[in-house]
């Protein structure tokens, strides 16, 4: 997949923990988010038990989740969270490389947004936390969003989002998270079929994921006039 070049983001260290005995505290806790990352990326949210992930993770306590997180929303929970402190790490390291991020493009401030996700370790080929998250959102409605409740944690994404939402000033702030969402969904949903594709090639030729292609799609979005009674 090839994408608009940016600096290097921090990756998360792979558990030290083997996948075929008991891990314990903070390697534990690693194992089990990337393990449910990964079913919940290739099978969705409402199908993946804790118990599932569980054993999926070598964990001899079938209720290794409820006992590391409280159970699944706490498990989504740090999972976004873990992913997202990678991400907002890259997306801060690319606002300090701006000459002016207050006279960014819109375009501009979407490969902020959106290059140190693609950035994020893959799994199989395939952009699983991305997958994710599009499944959270469509199954699960996104809700107990970290980045609403925490700005001082996400400082990045909250500064992107005030920048973008000055580009199209008619906008409500309703009807431009409305925008956002939907953009977002649109961003994942693009990377998710490449990687079907990818897939689907089974080492023959794939399409290219063509990065810019999508940053003016996104644009598209934020700045379409707003049109009432629709």
């Amino acid at each position: 997949m090839s994408a608009a070049a940016g600096p290097a983001t921090a990756r998360r260290a792979r558990p030290a923990a083997m996948r075929n005995g008991r891990a314990s505290g903070q390697a534990a806790r690693e194992l089990l988010l990337d393990v449910a990352e990964e079913l919940f990326g290739f099978r969705g949210v409402s199908a993946v038990s804790t118990r599932e992930i569980a054993v999926a993770a070598g964990q001899g306590n079938n209720s290794a989740v409820q006992y590391h997180f409280g159970g699944k929303q706490g498990l989504i929970r740090a999972l976004i969270e873990s992913r997202n402190d990678v991400v907002e790490l890259g997306r801060r390291e690319l606002l300090a490389a701006s000459p002016d991020p207050a006279e960014a493009t819109a375009a501009e401030l979407f490969r902020i947004l959106w290059q140190p996700l693609l950035e994020l370790p893959t799994r199989k080929g395939h952009h699983c936390f991305i997958r994710f998250m599009l499944a959270w959102q469509i199954q699960l409605g996104g809700a107990d969003h970290p980045f609403v409740e925490q700005p001082q944690r996400y400082p990045a994404w909250h500064a992107l989002m005030d920048l973008l939402r000055r580009r199209n000033p008619a906008l409500t702030q309703t009807r431009f998270q409305s925008r956002i969402v939907l953009i977002a969904m649109m961003f994942w949903s693009a990377v998710s079929e490449h990687d079907h594709a990818l897939l689907a090639a089974r080492g023959g030729v794939a399409p290219d994921f063509d990065f810019e292609d999508i940053i003016g799609l996104c644009v598209a979005a934020l700045l379409a006039p707003v049109v009432s009674g629709l």
